[in-house]
């Protein structure tokens, strides 16, 4: 017969804080993928456009040149 393995012993006791808030940090970056990659899009197309002056984002470009 074979002899049983031992359960290996966690680094961390299994009820630890830490452990709890690993698992539910992971969860919500799981459930929230889809959503951080459409934010993330989004933010850089809009620094793209703010950054090529096509979204003006308050003043004329021309008035910031001329205060320079």
């Amino acid at each position: 017969m074979p002899v049983a393995e031992r359960p290996r012993k966690p680094a961390l006791p299994a009820g630890s804080w830490s452990i709890r808030f690993v698992h539910w940090f992971a969860g919500v970056i799981k459930a929230a993928e889809f959503e951080i990659l459409v934010l993330a899009s989004v933010s850089i197309l809009l620094y793209l456009l703010a950054s090529m002056q096509l979204l003006p984002l308050g003043g004329s470009p021309q008035r910031a040149a001329t205060e320079l």
